[in-house]
């Protein structure tokens, strides 16, 4: 959506003013730069499409149309902003796409964008344990996140709709955020008989996530379920900040699949892989071996984050204590999100193989990646790399070189810096 940094820099002066190291470690979700609102982020909020056809809307303070998921914020909390989405524009809507981005890689970013910001986040305030008690603007909030198909609301706004687009690196896009008083089904949801009973025994929230995980349900539409609190025994559910709850849902599945390879069989062979998505570049090597994963995460020049800069190299990794190897992370990844849901793709398809592995996660990030648009990105780019036909390897000088061909820093960014690559063991598999 901007072609140069130079236009960043015209759009949003602020820019010109804070220490432009600070962004891709930032990446706007921290403010390190001591504003009150992260200036990039602003930049893509003030130029769009959908914008001029707001004005085609009645300003009447009421909407209607489908709604295909929630959103809960989390600014405030433990009183958060809550609510339905709806789609503005039903006529130019792709229901069977808005809320589904393991489809989105048929689309342009562009596209994307623009289709998401035909939807409207319509909150209210309400206190994260309010699902404890009876609450019918909580029920139906439920009701569309169970749904498997958009839910057709109607409903009663505070204010008149203007439009207020929102990106965000961890979130998926979204259009205005729009203050209302109540709103109702007009429609019955369609609520898989499977979700229903899963949901309705008095078990963990981690046994049913991976219930439903078991079950065939796709990450998104559980991620939907748990933020609006229909998880775990009765007295202990809450609304979840849909931020947090995807890299939660990430993390919690991940750890289950780790202790299911942990009974797998090693690679007798390496693979490699490599592919991408909107500018989102994963080489993926597995090597034969226990689990340990290193997540390489590369921010080209002048890419979203690094203006004005070289870019920015980062390495989280885990599984190299015998101990702990099959516990996950141990404390928070530097990388947030991204490390988790590239983690996820990763051990879906070693679960898929029914083998375990040392990994080698190299994910690049260029200047064609040209909108934060959350962190469903690298979950699929990952997942889309991985779905390619891998390449095996007779020698450890032509797997370097196939690494070398392929990325865009220097190998010795990578080499000098992962465990894996540089375990001599490695020579006993050439």
């Amino acid at each position: 959506m901007f072609s140069t940094p130079e236009e960043f820099f015209t759009i949003v002066p602020e820019l010109k003013s804070i220490n432009l190291e600070l962004c891709v470690s930032c990446k706007g979700t921290q403010l390190k730069c001591g504003m009150n609102y992260c200036p990039i982020l602003k930049a893509f909020e003030m130029k769009n499409k959908v914008n001029s056809k707001i004005e085609t809307i009645s300003f009447n303070r009421t909407i209607h149309g489908p709604s295909p998921q929630v959103f809960i914020g989390s600014t405030n909390y433990p009183n958060v902003m809550s609510g339905p989405t709806s789609v503005l524009f039903p006529d130019d809507a792709k229901l069977d796409l808005i809320a589904n981005p393991a489809a989105w890689n048929t689309l342009s970013l562009d596209e994307v964008i623009e289709m998401r910001f035909n939807l409207s986040r319509n909150m209210k305030q309400l206190p994260v344990n309010i699902v404890r008690h009876e609450n019918s603007f909580v029920e139906n909030m439920q009701e569309i996140a169970l749904s498997t198909r958009p839910v057709d609301i109607e409903g009663e706004l505070l204010k008149p709709i203007q439009f207020s687009p929102k990106v965000d690196p961890i979130s998926q896009p979204f259009g205005p955020s729009l203050e209302i008083k109540k709103f109702k089904l007009v429609e019955n949801p369609k609520i898989p008989q499977k979700v229903d009973t899963i949901l309705s025994d008095e078990l963990s929230t981690f046994h049913q996530l991976n219930l439903l995980d078991r079950n065939g349900f796709d990450v998104y539409y559980i991620q939907n379920i748990f933020s609006t609190g229909l998880m775990g025994k009765a007295d202990q559910r809450k609304i979840v900040p849909t931020r947090w709850t995807i890299t939660a849902v990430d993390d919690t599945l991940g750890k289950t699949k780790l202790r299911k390879i942990r009974d797998f069989p090693p690679l007798s062979n390496i693979l490699a892989f490599h592919g991408g998505l909107f500018g989102n570049y994963f080489t993926i090597v597995l090597f034969p071996g226990l689990w340990m994963f290193e997540n390489f995460e590369a921010w080209g020049s002048n890419s979203i984050f690094t203006l004005g800069t070289n870019g920015f190299l980062s390495l989280n990794d885990e599984g190299f204590n015998a101990q702990t190897r099959y516990n996950g992370k141990s404390s928070y990844a530097s990388q947030a999100g991204g490390y988790y849901a590239a983690r996820l793709a990763v051990l879906e398809y070693l679960e898929k193989i029914g083998k375990q592995a040392m990994v080698v996660s190299i994910r690049e990030i260029t200047n064609e990646y040209t909108v934060p648009a959350g962190v469903w990105v690298v979950r699929e780019a990952a997942r889309k790399t991985l779905a390619t036909p891998p390449t095996s390897f007779s020698s450890r000088n032509e797997l370097l070189e196939w690494i070398h061909e392929k990325i865009r820093r220097p190998l010795i960014d990578y080499s000098s810096r992962s465990k894996i690559l540089a375990q001599q063991s490695l020579l006993d598999f050439f």
